[in-house]
């Protein structure tokens, strides 16, 4: 379920506000063509890593007995 929470973007600016300054940072220091490249690879790795950290879980669960 979602709700939506007046005024929660600004919260939410302040937690990742600093972050996203930083990595903006970086970035900018690619070329157009490379940028191209970072963000294909992250479109792809993105959900490989969601996809093993499933397969991970499972595993784990195994080892647990299911609980």
């Amino acid at each position: 379920m979602v709700e939506a929470v007046p005024d929660a973007l600004a919260g939410v600016e302040a937690a990742v506000g600093p972050a996203r300054k930083r990595i903006g940072e970086v970035l900018a220091g690619y070329t157009p063509d490379q940028l191209d490249l970072l963000f294909d690879y992250f479109s792809h790795a993105a959900p490989a890593f969601r996809e093993a950290t499933e397969e991970i879980r499972a595993a784990t669960q195994e080892r647990k007995g299911g609980r």
